[in-house]
This record gives structure tokens, sequence and C-alpha cells, in this order.
């Protein structure tokens, strides 16, 4: 241990255990100062003596791969959590509409009907020319060839060209929206403003739901 003059400040290396528990005294050689000195541990613990203090971290060598300090995770961006909520909505809202009749009630909660047995029927399209552009009148029936009531829905009626590009699109509301079983609803819808260049319609019938997703 070290010991130092309480005058002249002189220190001296002694070993420990020449400083009995008790303390001894001891005699400055430089200026002949007695004084009591106490033992390490007593120094130790009335806080004369400090710990050392931790070493100091070493800086990393050049190139090294190790990260100097680990880096808290950065929070996800408010963006993100939209984008991935909304998305999840959509696969549930898909697979949903995909296994529909897995669950009878969740079709009448969002709308969805079974109308199963519900048909198209002799319909006939009607080409006309007026100041350069086509006009089709569609008349046909939509026919309930089940045994039990359907609910009807909208129609969509759609022009399409040869290439599969939609020209135009109308939805027909019919005028009841329940067809008792062996009933025929006769519609007569009139598309307008469509260029020449029509390959043929097509007929669709869903409620909002259905034609979204369709």
């Amino acid at each position: 241990m070290i010991i130092t003059c309480l005058s002249c400040k002189t220190q001296y290396a002694v070993p420990s255990e020449a400083i009995p528990p008790q303390g001894k005294k001891v005699k400055c050689s430089n200026c002949g100062t007695i004084w009591l000195q106490a033992p390490l541990e007593a120094l130790v613990d009335v806080g004369v003596i400090a710990p050392p203090p931790p070493p100091e971290p070493r800086p990393l060598p050049k190139h090294s791969n190790l990260p100097a300090a680990m880096k808290a995770a950065a929070p996800v961006p408010l963006w993100f959590k939209l984008a991935f909520g909304v998305c999840t909505l959509l696969a549930g809202c898909s697979w949903a509409l995909a296994n529909h009749a897995k669950f009878p009630g969740l079709e009448k909660a969002i709308g969805m009907e079974n109308t199963e047995g519900v048909v198209f029927r002799n319909f006939n399209v009607i080409r006309k020319r007026q100041d350069n552009r086509l006009q089709f009148a569609v008349e046909g029936d939509i026919a309930n060839e089940s045994d039990k009531p359907r609910p009807l829905s909208d129609v969509r009626i759609q022009v399409v060209t040869k290439g599969g590009r939609v020209m135009s699109a109308v939805n027909f509301h019919p005028k009841t929206t329940l067809l008792q079983p062996g009933e025929v609803l006769h519609i007569q819808p009139m598309i307008e403003n469509i260029s020449g260049n029509a390959d043929k319609l097509v007929l669709d019938m869903g409620n909002k739901w259905e034609m979204l997703f369709r």
C-alpha cells in the first residue's frame, strides 16, 4: 500500500500486512512527522481510498466489422403501419369473398346472397347508329330456375372490344329485388355513345361487393 506523510506529503510504499487492523504509528523520514496510520481496509471503507475507475473503452481498430455501439431499433413509420393494415384488410376481404359459402351469416352482413339458379335467358342485342355513334338496345329475361326464392342483384352490361378493353359499362337496377321460384323478369336496358370498335357485350350479375372484386 502507499502511505502519505500528513505534513510534507512524501509517499512511501509499505506492505499492506505491515499495518495491523488497529493501525500503527509511523514516522516520516523526511520531516520527522509521526502519525497513526490506518490499515488499507479501513481507508477503503471510509472512502479515503476510492476504488480504481473502470478502464476507458479502447477505440475499435480500423476496418473492423464490429459495430461501434448498439443502436436502438428505428421506429416503424406510420405510412408502413397504414399500408400493412390496408393490405391485411384487403387480403381478409378477398379470402372471405372466396369462401363466403362457408359463412352464411357473413354473406348477409356484407350484402352477398345466394343467387344459385338465377340465369339470363333469350337476350338479344339491336345495334343502332346515330350521329356516327352506336347504340345497343339490350333485351332479355332473368329467370329463377331454382325451387327457392332468390334475391335479385344489379345487372352490369359491358361493351368490350376485340382486344378485351371495356369501352363502356352500365349498371341496371331491376324493379324487384326478389324472384320467386320459376319467376321471369324481362329487362330492356339501353347503352349509348359507343364507338364502332365494339365487339361484344358481357352480362354480369352481383351486388356491389361482388362487382368490386371481379
